[in-house]
């Protein structure tokens, strides 16, 4: 949501309408937009720490989340049943509407449309959430998550069955 940030942008509107203007396909038919190339161009620009992320809403998300150094973030099958307990209940509570989803041991991909809040708020909820109740489960501490979760915006006409194709596909291609 940039609402609020209008006298920030104004004095570089050129250069950052024509960050946000480009687009990228990527292999799954995904369209990189505005999330992570105007973001962190805005962030270099004012010397932030992460680049912006962008919340578009009612347009579908390809969400990607990876276990720490590449370690497994479900165990066993209760991890799987609690992990999507809470993305029920996140989802309902920030009006996040899912599309698919694919969990695999190390890593997690969904498609998600929000609406009224940012992807950043379920996502934030969703991921402390689960991390904290499978550390407290398994005896652990420190990360579960490597990172922040990574998202793209999928273009809904042209590139939704790809992206739908790709993500419940992915347990079969990775054998």
């Amino acid at each position: 949501d940039l609402s609020g940030r209008g006298q920030m942008l104004r004095p570089h509107a050129e250069a950052t309408i024509a960050e946000i203007s480009t687009s990228h396909r990527d292999s799954a038919g995904t369209t990189e937009k505005a999330g992570s190339r105007a973001g962190g161009y805005l962030a270099r620009l004012h010397g932030m720490a992460r680049p912006l992320r962008l919340h578009v809403p009612g347009m579908l998300y390809h969400v990607i989340m990876r276990g720490n150094n590449k370690q497994d973030i479900f165990l066993d099958h209760r991890d799987c049943e609690r992990f999507l307990e809470i993305l029920s209940t996140t989802t309902a509570r920030f009006g996040v509407t899912g599309a698919g989803y694919c969990l695999m041991s190390n890593h997690v991909h969904a498609l998600l449309v929000p609406h009224q809040h940012s992807l950043s708020r379920l996502m934030q909820q969703l991921n402390s959430t689960y991390c904290q109740w499978f550390n407290r489960r398994h005896g652990r501490v420190g990360h579960v998550l490597q990172g922040r979760f990574k998202s793209t915006i999928i273009d809904m006409d042209v590139y939704f069955l790809r992206a739908l194709r790709y993500v419940l596909r992915n347990p079969l291609e990775s054998g």
